[in-house]
């Protein structure tokens, strides 16, 4: 399932490291009304906490990060197996690297 557009940039700035009233006051939203949209994208992500929401919406594509580009860029620079018809998926978690057909 997908995120709203106000549930994506809340977590986006969760992924940045702010907390959820660094984020309210960046957002102009009241400290409730985040905590909202962060209990309602993790009901949507089924996700146990706001860290592992944010794991879950990298892996999906649903926000972006410039540090887990530059993992997943390192990744494929020294992978020897890399082929292209396929893509990569990053197991936070697991430390390992999940191959999808496309």
């Amino acid at each position: 399932m997908s995120l709203t557009r106000v549930q994506r940039e809340v977590v986006q700035d969760l992924s940045e490291g702010f907390t959820a009233e660094q984020v309210a006051s960046r957002r102009n939203r009241s400290i409730g009304t985040v905590r909202k949209h962060i209990e309602h994208a993790k009901e949507r992500l089924n996700a146990r906490n706001a860290a592992h929401l944010v794991k879950l919406a990298l892996l999906q594509g649903l926000i972006h990060s410039v540090v887990f580009a530059l993992v997943m860029a390192s990744v494929f620079e020294f992978d020897p197996n890399y082929r292209r018809g396929f893509r990569y998926r990053y197991s936070v978690a697991g430390r390992r690297i999940v191959e999808d057909e496309v």
